[in-house]
């Protein structure tokens, strides 16, 4: 369930003693405080922006779908109310002014991961799962000289447990030439510690110690099937 409620104290069994929640939330502070919260404004305004609507239960689905904020929804009443906005493919004023939207839209998320607008596109899709198929469908996959692996040819590298539309960017990889490899959680983990440790040199540390991940034909075929438990 997507819904987590609150149980009081007195309700909770016996094996999960009440102040387990509040020890593992000081563990996880004293480990990711830095990264975690925006800086104290979550923990500050969680409440009045998301906590008052669900009413005493927890949302847990946040990989699946975000929650709007109180703050968010007034904007956007605010901004609506005050002007029209039209088709951004028109001429008219209201369609302009869409179009002006969009554009600063697109720059924000261009400027929010530092990406160079003359080298990169935003693109706006319906989903996650559009996005991914774009992604694979016009990325300029380099195949390998030969069967072996190359040097000079694309890798798509994926986790086992992984969301079958990301094992479906393997198929176009495949079709295109690129070389396929499936890493377990450890040797994920063990990659992107490689990578934090060198971060000068991440191209080598993408390839140390997991030549004996390489896919096979029946975990690589970008079909959703594979060994993926996602």
């Amino acid at each position: 369930s997507e819904m987590a409620t609150c149980v009081p104290c007195e309700e909770m069994s016996a094996s999960l003693p009440c102040g387990s929640v509040k020890e593992a939330r000081a563990a996880f502070l004293q480990q990711h405080r830095a990264a975690y919260g925006y800086k104290s404004w979550l923990d500050a305004n969680y409440d009045k922006e998301l906590g008052v609507r669900l009413k005493g239960q927890r949302y847990l689905d946040w990989t699946g779908s975000g929650q709007y904020t109180t703050s968010q929804l007034q904007a956007v009443m605010t901004e609506l109310a005050g002007a029209a906005f039209g088709n951004p493919h028109s001429r008219n004023d209201s369609s302009l002014r869409a179009t002006r939207e969009v554009a600063a839209a697109r720059q924000q998320v261009l400027a929010h991961f530092n990406a160079d607008p003359d080298q990169y596109h935003c693109i706006f899709t319906k989903g996650a799962t559009e996005a991914m198929k774009m992604v694979s469908e016009y990325f300029p996959w380099s195949p390998g000289k030969n069967a072996s692996k190359s040097s000079t040819s694309s890798q798509f590298i994926y986790t086992q447990a992984n969301h079958k539309s990301v094992l479906g960017m393997g198929a176009y990889a495949q079709q295109a030439g690129a070389q396929l490899r499936c890493l377990n959680r450890q040797q994920m983990q063990d990659w992107l510690d490689a990578s934090d440790a060198t971060t000068n040199n991440s191209s080598s540390s993408s390839s140390n110690g997991h030549d004996d991940a390489a896919c096979d034909d029946n975990n690589s075929n970008g079909n959703g099937n594979g060994n993926s438990n996602a």
